[in-house]
């Protein structure tokens, strides 16, 4: 019952972040201006690393466990490619495991 109450918190605050994490998706995505459903480009397990890297996440998740994340999370993309979509669930998962680890 608690999550359910959660969830349509989590699906407007993504609403609302939407404009701010597509930037931050597009600054470490390859392939920009392909034909669709990649148009918006997808991220290489390098991305998911350098992403990690230069915001502090590696401090908080271990290499394994992001690139474990990062291949979980690519088979939601077209062709297994780790698209937008693969990014916020990517988001959830992290936040949701950091938020277990302070129980």
């Amino acid at each position: 019952a608690k999550s359910q109450r959660i969830l349509p918190e989590v699906k407007a605050l993504l609403q609302r972040s939407r404009p701010r994490l597509s930037k931050l998706f597009t600054r470490y995505a390859f392939g920009i201006g392909a034909p669709e459903p990649q148009d918006k480009g997808h991220w290489t397990s390098a991305s998911m690393s350098r992403f990690a890297l230069e915001h502090g996440i590696g401090v908080l998740v271990s290499n394994a466990e992001l690139l474990r994340l990062f291949d979980d999370c690519a088979l939601l993309g077209a062709d297994g490619q780790f698209m937008y979509a693969s990014f916020e669930v990517s988001l959830l998962a992290m936040a949701s495991r950091l938020y277990k680890r302070k129980d």
